[in-house]
């Protein structure tokens, strides 16, 4: 009855968060490297709490292979709770047992007093029989204390059910789409199963909320999700520090973030006040990041964006995409920083990554940007308010996209570069033409998409400094 059910985004960063990346001990080609260490339990560990025999005393991974061990074991343990629960789920409480099982075992979880309590229909009790779960080997550990917290708040959150979700999709889009898109969801757990959770929608890093719900009512959450929720890629729980905002009115569009100016310090922390603080945190190591390859006092954030066009490129034209959007990143990235005067052609970049393999691979790009003297990364964590954030100070942001077919049943697979936002759309470079006239036009520089078509068209993976 639980088959349809996958970890969401609350979970994952429930988990993540809870296990820490451990033990950091250097860089590899620019990547975090970590090797393995005794957990609190005294049990061998790598990475994201990766335990098992795969886990060798000694063995060193990289950032994103700890993340690929992350999402076997998360599989592992969606199976092992489909396999024991045997009554109907949402997808936070859903989550919320996986992120449990995922630390404790699925011995635990399967010969637990929550799970008895949950076959028979006792949520409440459940939540009351995880929290007894929060010692180690040498006995109550804080950190399993607040997890165990975590885990309850999210499994007591109300989320909609299979069936709703069905209904959401059928919805036109027309009625999907509304004029105050929300780009993230920012839920507010209540402190006792017996208090409301409280649900925010956010646009960017608008100072106040769309809209605020506190209910406990899964009609008035569906209402809100159906009107908010439809573009909003990046769902959050708030930390418990965080006090819940008040109920505010729609604000109007900010101005293209490439037509601001970003001058200092005080400016960057001003354009991303009202994001999440793990937001802020990744926006400095950006900064911090940029520092070691800057001439001057500090990264030039309104440095403009140069277009290439991939149709004149010397060799391949319709396949050169990601090489072409790269180019333009690498570009800025050598003015902004004072290293170069950037590229003159995108031809002498293409050609530095073909040495190191097929224009389409995102290692081969990373290697060629490491030629010319800067670390980076391609992510594919689908952090969208990330992406956000960085634009908005200035940062412009290589993605990939579908940019064939529908907004609802988007194909294809393209590269283009965000370089900012005005009145719901995004402002790109991309290096094939512009999406929004199916490519007759083929100037693609400051190209617009909306919002929530890319939302929809989006793939979930991005370039940053590493």
């Amino acid at each position: 009855m639980n088959e349809h059910l996958k970890i969401n985004q609350a979970g994952v960063d429930l988990i993540k968060t809870a296990e820490g990346l451990h033990k950091k001990c250097g860089e590899r080609h620019g990547e975090t490297i970590v090797t393995t260490y005794l957990c609190p339990s005294d049990v061998l560990t790598i990475g994201y709490g990766t335990t098992g025999s795969k886990v060798r005393q000694g063995m060193v991974i990289t950032e994103s292979e700890a993340e690929d061990l992350l999402r076997e074991d998360i599989e592992h343990f969606e199976a092992a709770v489909k396999k024991l629960v045997k009554v109907e789920l949402n997808e936070n409480e859903f989550s919320a047992l996986v992120s449990f099982a995922y630390n404790c075992g699925e011995g635990a979880l399967g010969s637990s007093t929550a799970l008895k309590r949950l076959n028979t229909g006792d949520r409440e009790g459940c939540v009351e029989a995880l929290q007894w779960w929060n010692k180690g080997a040498h006995g109550v550990l804080p950190g399993l204390v607040k997890r165990r917290r975590l885990e309850g708040n999210l499994f007591l959150s109300k989320a909609i059910s299979k069936k709703d979700n069905d209904e959401l999709e059928q919805l036109p889009m027309s009625q999907k789409v509304k004029s105050s898109t929300a780009t993230w969801i920012e839920i507010f757990p209540p402190e006792q199963p017996i208090d409301k959770p409280i649900i925010a929608a956010w646009k960017g890093s608008d100072e106040k909320p769309i809209d605020v719900l506190e209910s406990n009512s899964t009609k008035e959450l569906i209402k809100f999700l159906k009107f908010y929720g439809s573009s909003a890629k990046t769902f959050l729980i708030a930390p418990l520090t965080k006090k819940a905002p008040e109920v505010t009115t729609p604000r109007q569009e900010k101005p293209d973030s490439q037509e601001t100016d970003v001058t200092s310090t005080d400016d960057i922390q001003s354009k991303i006040k009202n994001f999440p603080d793990q937001i802020k945190q990744a926006i400095q190591r950006q900064l911090d990041r940029s520092r070691q390859y800057v001439k001057g006092s500090q990264i030039n954030l309104n440095t403009k964006t140069k277009f290439f066009s991939q149709r004149d490129n010397y060799t391949m034209p319709h396949r050169t995409c990601n090489s072409s959007s790269n180019a333009m990143y690498l570009d800025w990235l050598l003015r902004a920083t004072g290293t170069s005067d950037g590229l003159k052609t995108d031809d002498e970049y293409l050609r530095t990554v073909l040495k190191y393999g097929d224009t389409i691979y995102h290692n081969a790009q990373t290697s060629a940007i490491k030629e010319y003297g800067f670390n980076t990364k391609w992510m594919t964590d689908e952090d969208l308010l990330f992406i956000e954030a960085l634009v908005d100070c200035g940062f412009p942001v290589v993605v990939n996209i579908l940019h064939r077919g529908t907004e609802s049943a988007p194909r294809g697979g393209h590269i283009i570069m965000l370089i900012g936002r005005k009145q719901g759309k995004w402002i790109a470079h991309d290096p094939y033409g512009t999406l929004e006239s199916n490519y007759s036009n083929t100037n693609g520089a400051y190209s617009r998409i909306t919002e929530s078509e890319f939302a929809n068209r989006w793939q979930g993976g991005y370039r940053i400094l590493a």
